[in-house]
């Protein structure tokens, strides 16, 4: 049979495939889906007319849809591998890694979406279903509205015959578009090998300079060219006739979920930005929406100079990597969030025990595991939508017990009204806090100033401009390319540029934000040191997790004694003013006893390597593992509290006014007793660690001598931090330590 046979002559509609059809039906009969199987051709020789080429008309979602106007609820599947696809599989098919044995790719999917799709308000044209005669041959057709028509062999009553499952398509590629999925890799592969050959780039031309070397190369090695056809699978809806598009893009996220169940499975982040059952997933997708909105709003202005709020927060998010290689702990440098580190935030916020909001010093748990029940209690949802909250389904009304639901099981209406929870809360929560918190406010403004570079123009700028302010995936992929020609003989490949433009840009951005922390700095270069030491610590798991937590615990000592923030408004206002605090302290361009920037507070390299006087850095956690996550939020108390009358003050100006003042005094006892906690954890802390080492100078030591010694090391190094840090007396280091000063001079504890 052959594959494409165009009526010409039909201008209804334009592109025509034939192939077999089949029905799948689901338990719910609404839930039918229509296939046609059939192939698609790419041919050496160029076909003149464009309805003859359907490969022209196959596209990946990135070439139909602005992915990144996209809303994250939207997305289809994950991002395109284009290294993958130009090193790997165009000489698959091309036959370059084994000519001898046969090849072979599994059906791309594909679907129609209409142009209206780019609003997933948009309703679905009606799907009508009428036998009719076509050339003197019955068939049952199914048209949405001349998008498109597929037209299914049946009887004079439209009745089909599974026997004979001819099966005829056609659409108006004016008003819908064919979407792959699923097996864009696949299908990129094909289209690069034809628009490479037939000089055809008008369409995914950002991508051009990524693939036309690896192609001409792979054709060059391979000696010929021969003509190619692969196997799709077009899928159509027709239950979905009137409803909005974005039921289409919810059905199709879950076919590409369920087929690739047993494939390569999808990173991790791709997975949270496609899920829609584990409601964990759905709310950081939401968030990440949520941020994208904020960042376009009037009050997001990305002037170069800012220095608070009003840059963007999206693109120090890496929200996408293009393998599982790609998905590291720390994101790229221009980036300190990942997705899956801002799921583990938000899980530590909302979904596991409350108790890790309310005390400074928990035990470290090796088990965490999300629970509905939790999420309840962090977000007080029994008294804001009841024990049994009823909801509308089908025009059914329903009730439903919240002691029956799971992070998997809740309802769609119950869902949308705990995401909007969650955002009044979680989401404003973790926006404001990196937006706001130094050293993450100034990365957002060095990262907005490079913005508008002119090494950003022009079509190799564009692959940059998406590497840097997009999801990430293109500047693996750069780097994969670089990588794989540095340690070749061959040419210098035309996407050197874009990559080389990459590392300029990424220079740019971290001269930027070393400047801006560390301004006083007499070189460059040991701007750049300073640089680096802190954000392998402030980029950290430990370090994030550590400074949402503490603001947690901060929001949860001011609700303790004013009573639970219900407004938006006045919940940003408490982690503004926590910034404040903290940034009073971090953005002192005073410098310590020793030199040391106190912006530098964090690192554990506070001097550059050309200035090496002894001086005992205020972080000594011996690792970052995220399990001393506690640690860090007992190095931020600190911080905050060295501005506490500031904390106070601020908060009877700005939100508690008529407040009494014993509730204040409340609140400061509050927080000081946390910093008297957390105090005593670091120290404690760094006494085990120094008993490790008296215990390898004096294996003779009793256990009394090793704790007695540590305990003497300990203070000692403790007290040379605070007074280099946060200028302590020996008087102020005594009472806030509860220790003293022996006969011989040497600490010890009260």
């Amino acid at each position: 049979m052959n594959a494409l046979n165009i009526r010409v002559a039909d201008r209804k509609y334009g592109p025509r495939l034939v192939g077999s059809w089949g029905e799948f039906i689901s338990p719910e009969p609404e839930n039918r889906i229509l296939y046609l199987s059939t192939t698609v051709k790419f041919s050496k020789d160029m076909m003149i007319d464009d309805d003859l080429n359907a490969i022209r008309h196959l596209r990946p979602v990135r070439e139909v849809l602005e992915v990144d106007k996209l809303k994250f609820k939207e997305l289809l599947q994950r991002d395109i591998d284009d290294h993958r696809v130009a090193h790997e599989m165009v000489p698959y098919i091309l036959g370059e890694f084994n000519s001898k044995e046969a090849t072979f790719f599994p059906p791309i999917l594909a679907i129609f979406l209409p142009n209206a799709a780019k609003d997933g308000d948009a309703q679905i044209p009606r799907i009508t279903e009428n036998p009719e005669v076509h050339n003197g041959s019955n068939w049952l057709v199914t048209e949405s509205d001349l998008l498109f028509r597929l037209k299914r062999f049946s009887n004079e009553q439209g009745v089909t015959n599974s026997d004979i499952p001819l099966a005829e398509l056609e659409w108006n590629s004016q008003k819908a578009k064919l979407v792959v999925i699923d097996g864009q890799h696949r299908l990129m592969a094909m289209l690069a090998i034809h628009r490479t050959h037939h000089n055809e780039w008008r369409d995914g031309l950002t991508y051009k300079r990524i693939y036309e070397d690896s192609v001409r190369n792979s054709i060059a090695r391979v000696g010929f060219l021969r003509d190619l056809e692969f196997p799709v699978t077009i899928l159509v809806f027709p239950e979905l006739s009137g409803e909005k598009t974005t039921k289409l893009y919810s059905a199709a996220r879950k076919i590409f979920l369920d087929v690739n169940k047993g494939a390569k499975s999808p990173t991790q982040s791709r997975l949270i930005l496609l899920s829609d059952s584990d409601i964990t997933n759905i709310f950081v997708r939401e968030l990440l929406e949520t941020i994208r909105t904020e960042d376009q709003s009037d009050s997001v202005t990305g002037k170069p100079d800012e220095s608070t709020a009003d840059v963007p927060l999206l693109p120090a998010i890496q929200y996408d990597a293009s393998s599982h290689d790609d998905e590291k702990d720390k994101p790229r440098v221009t980036r300190f969030l990942t997705l899956v580190t801002l799921r583990e935030l938000s899980n530590y916020l909302a979904f596991y025990p409350p108790r890790f909001q309310k005390s400074m010093v928990i035990m470290r748990e090796r088990r965490r595991v999300e629970t509905f029940e939790n999420f309840c209690e962090a977000l007080s949802i029994r008294d804001l939508i009841g024990p049994n909250p009823e909801f509308e389904e089908e025009g059914e009304e329903k009730e439903v017990s919240l002691a029956d639901l799971d992070i998997d099981t809740c309802p769609a209406p119950i869902v949308a009204r705990l995401t909007e929870i969650y955002l009044d809360r979680i989401g404003i929560l973790l926006s404001t806090l990196f937006r706001t918190v130094e050293p993450y406010a100034s990365h957002l403004c060095a990262l907005n100033n490079i913005r508008n570079l002119r090494l950003l123009d022009g079509e190799d700028g564009a692959l940059v401009k998406e590497a840097i302010f997009a999801g990430s995936g293109t500047a693996f992929i750069l780097e994969r390319i670089q990588e794989e020609y540095r340690n070749s003989r061959g040419g210098v490949p035309t996407a050197q540029a874009a990559w080389e433009k990459l590392d300029e840009a990424q220079e740019a951005f971290l001269n930027g934000f070393a400047a801006r922390l560390f301004p006083s700095e007499s070189t460059a270069t040991s701007q750049r040191q300073l640089l680096s030491g802190l954000t392998e610590q402030t980029r950290s798991r430990a370090c994030l997790l550590g400074l949402t937590m503490a603001s947690a615990l901060f929001l949860h000592r001011i609700e303790s004694k004013f009573g639970r923030i219900r407004k938006k408004d006045e919940l940003a206002t408490v982690v503004e003013i926590f910034a404040k605090a903290v940034n009073d302290y971090l953005t002192d361009k005073t410098l310590t006893r020793s030199g040391c920037h106190k912006s530098a507070l964090f690192s554990k390299q506070p001097l550059p390597r050309d200035k090496r006087p002894s001086v005992q850095a205020f972080n000594k956690i011996p690792s970052l593992s995220p399990d001393n996550w506690v640690e860090f939020r007992c190095m931020w108390w600190e911080v905050l509290m060295k501005s506490s009358s500031g904390v106070i003050a601020m908060l009877k100006e700005q939100l508690y006014n008529s407040a009494s003042q014993s509730k204040f005094s409340d609140l400061e006892n509050a927080l000081l007793s946390d910093l008297d906690e957390a105090r005593t954890h670091l120290l404690e802390e760094w006494i085990r660690v120094k008993k490790k080492d008296v215990e390898e100078d004096n294996p003779d030591y009793s256990d009394q001598q090793l704790l007695r010694a540590a305990q003497k090391r300990a203070l000692k190094d403790y007290f040379e931090t605070y007074q280099e840090w946060f200028g302590m007396t020996e008087n102020q280091f005594g009472k806030a330590f509860k220790a003293s000063k022996n006969g011989q001079g040497a600490w010890k504890l009260d």
